[in-house]
């Protein structure tokens, strides 16, 4: 019998972890990008990057000070899987 991933909730999407191993020096912080259903999970790094939860790959996508997006970030392994976007920003999110 099949048993249901118990990281993947309804409809495919990755539940956040509570903590990022590849990133061991980020901190949780308020959310404040909008998502179906509340806000995108968010961490922020000692040097002011901040990391934001992908419900659908199930990746930490990073993004500067200036809200810049930096790329996709395997949350194990803190390595680059994706890269940046340009249009990409979360500006009015900070």
């Amino acid at each position: 019998m099949y048993k249901k991933d118990p990281e993947v909730q309804s409809h495919g999407h990755k539940q956040p972890p509570k903590f990022l191993p590849g990133f061991p020096d980020a901190k949780v912080v308020r959310g404040k990008t909008p998502y179906p259903g509340g806000k995108r999970k968010r961490w922020e790094m000692p040097d002011g990057k901040f990391l934001e939860w992908d419900y659908m790959h199930g990746e930490v996508e990073m993004y500067n000070k200036n809200g810049n997006h930096l790329g996709a970030f395997d949350p194990n392994k803190g390595e680059k899987v994706k890269n940046a976007k340009k249009d990409r920003n979360i500006k009015k999110y900070l």
